[in-house]
């Protein structure tokens, strides 16, 4: 099985609105994987410009305000940010319940494995 890479990462603009000169905030729900559906360690990797919203790619800020809602834990990891503004990642965190892959809310192993398109992450980006 292949790891998860910028192309499988699905982005839908729900919303977009200037927040001051220069800026616009937007929110946007991810779909991942499709095919590749393995965990790097350091996060799924993002495209900026997607996120942004701009060619340049730079964001100031992203802040997951939805995850997928799934009776299994393991198969929905708390998402984070990496704070990175130009190689912007999700890192997962598993959740107490999935003991089983490690500690809860260590980052998830290199290699987990989720199903086809069984991660919808929303997040709110902010611009720079």
């Amino acid at each position: 099985m292949a790891n998860i890479t910028t192309a499988d990462v699905a982005y839908a603009t729900v919303d977009r609105v200037v927040s001051a000169p220069g800026r616009t905030r937007s929110r946007i729900t991810l779909t991942f994987p499709s095919t590749n559906l393995q965990y790097v360690t350091g996060g799924v990797p993002l495209l900026g410009p997607n996120l942004a919203g701009t060619a340049r790619g730079i964001c100031a800020a992203v802040k997951v305000v939805a995850i997928t809602a799934s009776a299994t834990a393991s198969m929905n990891p708390a998402w984070f940010w990496n704070g990175s503004t130009t190689a912007p990642k999700l890192v997962g965190l598993r959740e107490a319940a999935a003991v089983a892959d490690g500690l809860p809310f260590d980052e998830l192993n290199n290699g987990f494995s989720f199903g086809s398109n069984s991660q919808i992450v929303t997040v709110e980006v902010e611009n720079g």
